[in-house]
């Protein structure tokens, strides 16, 4: 299965012990120690350049969209679809640079406003779901044009939050 992350492509190939995960041709054994409803942990073994690492991994899904949450940060990943596209009669199409809801929660914090600058990785938006934070963080630099988040509101999963239009 291919995937976009953060205009990366990587491509998680199933094995028997668990996953083989390539990141822009870099490939990495990646063993799944425990998977129940929402949430895995992970191993990484040692390689030359890094020591050997457990982590867990929150993970919610709809169709092709996976949001993951580890250390507190959440990536959206995209299954790559190789088939030829056709019409989505009115389905929305959502440009790399919205941040929408993940999941259904309440905006806990906005920690940036309209028209500001952001960097890639900054947290943007703190949202509480299913006794999680959720940090909602630029994709890459650029500038936000919409903000539709306020503390204290709740949202609907896939909710547009914000939508950051890239340096050029």
């Amino acid at each position: 299965m291919k995937i976009h992350l953060d205009s990366r492509e990587i491509d998680l190939t199933a094995t028997g012990k668990g996953y083989t995960v390539s990141i822009d041709g870099q490939t990495f054994p990646v063993e799944i120690l425990r998977a129940e409803a929402g949430q895995i942990t992970i191993r990484l073994p040692a390689t030359e350049s890094a020591p050997g690492s457990e982590f867990s991994a929150y993970v919610s899904s709809d169709g092709t969209k996976r949001w993951v949450t580890v250390n507190g940060q959440t990536f959206q990943l995209n299954k790559i679809n190789n088939a030829p596209k056709r019409s989505t009669h009115g389905h929305p199409h959502h440009s790399a640079g919205q941040l929408l809801a993940p999941m259904p929660g309440q905006i806990r914090a906005v920690q940036v406003e309209k028209e500001a600058r952001v960097t890639k990785g900054q947290t943007l938006i703190v949202l509480e779901a299913m006794k999680m934070e959720i940090k909602i963080a630029a994709p890459f630099e650029g500038v936000v044009k919409i903000l539709n988040a306020r503390p204290g509101e709740t949202v609907d999963k896939e909710q547009l939050l914000a939508e950051i239009t890239p340096d050029s």
